[in-house]
């Protein structure tokens, strides 16, 4: 049942996105109709939906389905034992669950001394909730019950497929609008891959402005339902707790903008420095 679940949210992400792009591109024709740039871009619309719903796929069903098994290999993701800091990470989890009323994530470890976390998967039916040995073994109770709460805060309100779902468009818009771009402007065919290219990294880059500010937005909402779970004390613990860690010893780069403690600072960063998040967890919950 949760597979045919998870089918069906890929094909419906996919057929949304194909509607949008095939209605985007009708809708530039019209200014041209009637003109050689509109028979020429008409003779893409066939080819068009296929595409776009093929590429809108093929990116839902990596992001949701296989990075999970990619990401394990490459961390050597191990289940979390019967250790009794496991077995608290365990019990937090579950009753988070019972309390969310959703199914109880998949907990694993990674090797990283830096107390870090992070989620994986589709949605709440089968979330992979993963914490480093760092922070198993050296954040206190109220530490790790905020950093787990924290990442159920980020299964529960489905931050994770909104994410896939904004990073898939953003593709295939960049996609779709350079090309019409290069047609409309009568590019040369021997130049045209070139501004092709150049115009797909500069669209898409735009394109990441509003999902780095909506990621932001959505981690400090993850502090702040930590803090009503267990009380802001414990996350601001831990976030301090992260500042003064070594950042080398940290897991790999390309998971930065998954974990609890991403790359933050500047306009493309998916997540707001730890002191502007310390703040303002200072003025909602120890201003009162």
């Amino acid at each position: 049942m949760v597979w045919i679940k998870t089918l069906a949210w890929l094909l419906l992400s996919a057929f949304l996105i194909t509607v949008g792009m095939v209605l985007v591109t009708s809708l530039a024709l019209l200014p041209f109709s009637g003109s050689d740039i509109s028979s020429s871009l008409s003779t893409l619309l066939p080819w068009l939906p296929l595409l776009v719903f093929g590429l809108s796929l093929t990116g839902a069903l990596f992001f949701g389905l296989l990075t999970p098994l990619v990401v394990q290999r490459g961390l050597n993701l191990q289940r979390l034992g019967a250790t009794p800091r496991e077995q608290l990470a365990t019990t937090v989890a579950n009753e988070l669950a019972q309390r969310l009323g959703m199914p109880a994530p998949q907990l694993y470890q990674f090797s990283a001394a830096v107390p870090n976390a992070f989620v994986l998967g589709m949605g709440r039916q089968h979330a992979w909730l993963v914490l480093s040995s760092g922070l198993l073994q050296s954040a206190s109770d109220a530490e790790l019950r905020a950093a787990i709460a924290h990442e159920m805060a980020h299964v529960y309100f489905g931050d994770m497929s909104s994410m896939q779902l904004l990073l898939g468009t953003s593709i295939v818009v960049a996609f779709a609008v350079a090309q019409i771009l290069t047609m409309l402007f009568h590019t040369p065919q021997q130049s045209r891959s070139i501004l092709l290219s150049a115009l797909q990294v500069v669209i898409f880059l735009f394109a990441l402005l509003p999902i780095a500010w909506f990621s932001r937005r959505r981690e400090y909402a993850a502090d702040h339902f930590a803090a009503e779970q267990y009380g802001a004390a414990g996350m601001i613990s831990l976030l301090r707790r992260r500042a003064s860690a070594n950042t080398q010893d940290d897991c790999c780069g390309p998971l930065a903008a998954l974990a609890t403690f991403g790359e933050s600072g500047g306009i493309l960063a998916g997540h707001p420095t730890l002191e502007q998040r310390i703040a303002a967890l200072q003025r909602k919950y120890l201003a009162r």
